[in-house]
């Protein structure tokens, strides 16, 4: 059976996009960054992330979509297939994907599924996620624990061609907080985040570490954040030093 085909469209949209420059500046002894937000109204054509050749069904990597079985183990899988591969399109079916891990997205790789028929959903199991620090190089990274949905491989360093689309991500079944983001990711270049539809976020529905160089989030939808947390963000971008994505 052939995969769903994407088709462009008009569509009345608050459009949120984040555009970071790697251009550093000097004063009073502190390093700065340039950046710019801009947050509008605008009746346009969504933007479709680029596909690659190679497309990964999270079904034939054993995820069931029955909302009882864990299926992050499979998501992964189909993920890493793409990224040995040299970059894919991984695709969630319609169905329920119950998450007890955080699925890791490197760079080259495009994860979509059916819309809001497609709904990832994160239980409260911690997981351990990279948090590079200086050395981007390292295959040992130094870990922390969170409960993200998707964190990008290298955080803190540049994942590039990112592209996320067309799913939903539920957050009702954490119930703990803090570390637990929805949707995390640090330093991006060149990719997207869009058509997304997130709901009852405990803490902060999407969060960009060091925003990113050409990283365009658009056409969401936040159904409830902040549900268990007292200063979370429906999309929240905070700036670090230590980005490696601004090193140049």
């Amino acid at each position: 059976m052939a995969l769903p085909k994407r088709s462009l469209g008009l569509a009345l949209v608050e459009r949120a996009s984040i555009i970071f420059g790697p251009v550093w500046g000097t004063g009073g002894g502190s390093r700065q960054f340039r950046a710019s937000l801009l947050i509008c109204a605008v009746l346009a054509p969504i933007s479709l992330a680029p596909a690659w050749g190679s497309t990964f069904n999270v079904r034939k990597y054993g995820a069931t979509g029955n909302g009882k079985t864990d299926d992050a183990s499979a998501i992964q899988r189909a993920e890493q297939a793409a990224e040995l591969a040299g970059g894919g399109s991984v695709y969630l079916p319609s169905g329920k994907y119950l998450m007890n891990s955080t699925v890791l997205v490197g760079s080259n790789i495009e994860i979509y599924g059916n819309g809001d028929s497609t709904v990832l959903m994160r239980t409260n199991t911690l997981s351990q996620v990279p948090a590079y620090g200086a050395d981007c190089s390292t295959p040992h990274p130094p870990l922390g624990t969170h409960r993200a949905i998707f964190w990008n491989r290298h955080y803190n360093c540049a994942d590039r061609n990112v592209h996320l689309h067309d799913f939903e991500a539920d957050g009702s079944a954490i119930t703990t907080v803090p570390n637990s983001v929805l949707l995390a990711f640090s330093g991006l270049v060149d990719s997207t985040v869009e058509n997304i539809t997130v709901v009852n976020a405990p803490q902060d529905a999407m969060f960009f570490r060091n925003g990113g160089e050409n990283l365009t989030v658009a056409n969401n939808r936040i159904l409830l954040h902040n549900t268990l947390w007292g200063n979370g963000q429906g999309i929240n971008i905070e700036m670090h030093v230590n980005g490696q994505v601004w090193e140049r």
